[in-house]
């Protein structure tokens, strides 16, 4: 819808605006009318005039000026001959051929928005989606199904659903014997939500940059290593932070730093969809170039930063009462892979392009609060481990 809007703004009176989508000559599967309505219908709505030409490729035309025009054939032809245009390819026979009104006809009708209709936006790239479901039905027609399935799922009901299972887990924990146990298993379920929002705010800061200004190839380098610088001194921050800490023990100090940072992990998606509203908006050439070479790199480090500090602090409560010859000690790093590789998929495939970047901030604060309000119980209640 944005690119439209601007693409319109920048068309003079006479101009037509075109662009060509992957059909076909003769069937159009439900997935891909359900990709072409999507984009059809931002364009109608942007444009006062529009024509599609049905074939192998789908040709999409608009002007910003009302009779510009035309679906007949024999008139298009007129005009090549009174304009005395040489073309290579689009002759007098290939228009008729074309244009065939039942042709016309049924790919108008196939490509019809409804009222449900998703609209395609920057922060809400539902077209990706029909476009991935379109891709995989060609291997495989149970993969229609599948994606069927996703796509009706209702946002409030996956909302209350993985609300339900993640607290129904913090519940589990508490009802551990040993207080040992909850405190490491507390910090490994803030370990593995931690592993899961850093990926995903890393992959809705390049979304989100690209979404804004048309590429990210470029600065897709400097976005991670601004990522990376972010984890390094945040783990450095964090070791300094562990070194006041008693020998052996979970620290109560601890639990209180694990509590806070989950809560800033479930508040940072929120709030960086805030401000990618925010940046949209702007038009000043020097306020975007600050933007886009030094704020987006700064939102990436810290977003490493408190990921970073994080899992010092997290592996001491976790091998708290340890001997000397502890067994597992990759586990913490394992549930932090595990984590984010479910968001690499699930964001990717599924929340981000269904959902949109909002609804998806609203999931990844979810699974930082169920573990924040383990961490919480523990280090605030009665039953605290001691200092």
């Amino acid at each position: 819808m944005e690119f439209f809007r601007e693409a319109a703004s920048k068309l003079i009176s006479t101009g037509v605006f075109s662009f060509q989508l992957k059909a076909s000559e003769e069937y159009i599967s439900p997935e891909l009318a359900e990709f072409l309505c999507c984009i059809h219908k931002i364009f109608v709505q942007v444009f006062p005039e529009v024509a599609a030409l049905p074939g192998d490729t789908a040709h999409f035309f608009a002007t910003g000026r009302p009779g510009t025009l035309t679906m007949d054939s024999e008139e298009l032809v007129a005009r090549l001959r009174a304009r005395h245009l040489r073309t290579d390819y689009v002759r007098e026979y290939y228009l008729p051929y074309r244009m065939m009104p039942d042709r016309m006809l049924d790919l108008k009708t196939q490509i019809q928005p409804q009222a449900n209709t998703r609209i395609n936006r920057d922060f809400a790239p539902i077209a990706y989606y029909f476009d991935v479901a379109l891709w995989s039905t060609r291997f495989n027609r149970a993969y229609r199904r599948i994606f069927q399935t996703m796509a009706g799922v209702r946002f409030g009901w996956l909302l209350g659903t993985v609300g339900l299972a993640l607290f129904a887990l913090a519940g589990l924990v508490c009802w551990l014997p040993i207080k040992r146990n909850r405190s490491r298993t507390s910090a490994g379920l803030c370990v593995a939500a931690m592993g899961f929002t850093l990926i995903g705010l890393e992959m809705l800061l390049l979304l989100a940059f690209q979404a804004i200004y048309g590429y990210v190839y470029r600065q897709l380098a400097i976005i991670i290593a601004g990522f990376m610088l972010g984890m390094a001194l945040g783990s450095r921050w964090g070791l300094g932070h562990a070194a006041d800490a008693v020998a052996g023990t979970p620290n109560r100090r601890d639990l209180h730093c694990l509590f806070r940072l989950q809560i800033v992990a479930a508040l940072f998606p929120i709030l960086l969809c805030l401000l990618f509203d925010a940046l949209a908006g702007l038009q000043n050439p020097a306020t975007t170039f600050l933007v886009s070479q030094i704020l987006f790199p700064v939102l990436a480090a810290l977003c490493g930063l408190f990921g970073g500090f994080q899992f010092p602090v997290a592996t001491r409560i976790f091998f708290s009462n340890s001997g000397p010859e502890t067994r597992g000690l990759g586990t913490l790093y394992a549930l932090d892979l595990a984590g984010a590789c479910v968001a690499a998929v699930v964001l990717s495939s599924y929340l981000v392009p269904v959902f949109g970047f909002q609804a998806t901030a609203w999931i990844m604060a979810e699974v930082n609060l169920a573990p924040a309000v383990l961490a919480g119980m523990l280090a605030f209640g009665r039953q605290a481990v001691r200092e």
